[in-house]
């Protein structure tokens, strides 16, 4: 399932629609952005059927049939709702087979939540400020917001029981400033340019929904979801 099939509460209605697709044996296998995807998928269908996946690409549909991608990064990581990729090695192999690149990991639900504590920010900063990572690296404050929104995102993790490690800030900051293409941007801020709706319901709107239930200070992640929510149903 793509990211772009649904949006927001329009998720439910789309797991109804595959439902008949499969059977009692079908495994239903997510790659939406953000931590919220895999538990629908599990309350849709059962936590033994749910297989949880992250995309690891940047890249945005620049003209109607045309794809970009923007830097090196290409690969898929995914596994079962415990983060283990041996149960779902049959898969992988069929993914291997058609020359798709399953990464290893020990950990999916890592996997899952380090791109999260990236993309939470790079989503909120991009759309935010209208802005590409080149001019947004320029701007100690916005920086300083980047930063700010991933130490919250890291902080709902921990306090979710997702095991990420301690220096995961420091690296996706790193990723930020020196490793992004400067022309980047996120699907979030090129739907915004397009008046599309935003997903912003599970990535900042989740943060600070999971942070306020969890008592974790989430105000930056606050703060973005009202500056982006009048647009969320699109222009």
């Amino acid at each position: 399932l793509s990211k772009h099939l649904t949006y927001c509460a329009a998720s439910a209605s789309a797991w109804q629609q595959i439902a008949p697709a499969g059977g009692d044996r079908t495994r239903v296998l997510t790659f939406h952005n953000g931590g919220d995807a895999p538990d629908m998928v599990a309350e849709s269908f059962g936590q033994e059927r749910a297989l949880m996946g992250v995309a690891m690409i940047l890249a945005n549909i620049t003209a109607p049939g045309v794809i970009t991608r923007y830097g090196k990064p290409r690969a898929l990581i995914f596994g079962d709702m415990d983060g283990q990729q041996s149960p779902v090695a049959d898969i992988r192999g069929v993914f291997a087979d058609a020359g798709i690149r399953s990464a290893d990991h020990d950990d999916v639900r890592v996997a899952l939540w380090e791109k999260f504590v990236l993309f939470n920010a790079g989503s909120a900063i991009t759309a935010g400020t209208r802005l590409r990572v080149a001019e947004i690296r320029k701007d100690s404050a916005a920086c300083a917001l980047v930063r700010k929104l991933m130490e919250e995102t890291y902080a709902v993790a921990l306090a979710s029981g997702v095991p990420l490690p301690e220096n995961t800030v420091e690296k996706q900051y790193n990723i930020f400033k020196n490793v992004m293409p400067p022309e980047a941007r996120t699907s979030t801020a090129h739907d915004l340019e397009g008046g599309r709706p935003l997903e912003i319901d599970f990535l900042c709107g989740a943060i600070a929904r999971r942070g306020r239930a969890l008592g974790v200070d989430v105000s930056a992640s606050e703060t973005a979801y009202a500056l982006l929510s009048p647009w969320k149903n699109g222009r």
